[in-house]
């Protein structure tokens, strides 16, 4: 197993994280919730050599008919969910219907726990901020800059409340 990996599995066995790893591909793969059918959703972590990536993402059932005003509507979010985002970022694939978003860290971080389980957290936290914007795009005809709005006010009501 690779040395690095093995450092970010102590710490989430010391969290009592659910997660595996494939040896042969080199991904670890961390459940972080579950979703409305009860499947497990992952937070997938690949090491380039240099730095993790550390990646979550939706895949939209091929039977799920989206519009071209869909895609439109949710390239333009994720677009300017993206606008000012220091770390991380989504990505949309038009024809796979696969929404991603990444974030990179450096290896030198793994010495220090609390730096090493924050940027594994973090993809999380951002992914679930704005994925839960999704319904509103694809049930409403809000415009994207409205809801992204209404999502950047209500996180950042929150971090006050924190």
């Amino acid at each position: 197993m690779n040395e690095h990996f093995d450092k970010i599995i102590s710490y989430l066995k010391e969290e009592n994280a659910e997660y595996d790893y494939d040896e042969e591909k080199e991904i670890l793969n961390i459940v972080v919730g579950e979703n409305s059918s009860g499947n497990n959703i992952y937070e997938s972590i690949t090491y380039s050599g240099y730095v993790f990536c550390s990646y979550m993402s939706i895949y939209f059932d091929q039977n799920v008919d989206l519009t071209d005003e869909d895609l439109n509507r949710m390239a333009e979010f994720f677009h300017r969910a993206n606008y000012g985002m220091i770390r991380g970022n989504f990505e949309f694939d038009f024809d796979r219907k696969i929404v991603r978003f990444k974030h990179y860290f450096d290896k030198s971080i793994l010495s220090d726990k609390d730096y090493t389980m924050f940027n594994i957290v973090l993809p999380v936290k951002m992914f679930t901020k704005y994925t839960n914007g999704l319904d509103d795009i694809l049930t409403t005809n809000i415009p994207p800059k409205e809801i992204i709005k209404k999502i950047e006010s209500e996180s950042s009501n929150n971090e006050k409340d924190t």
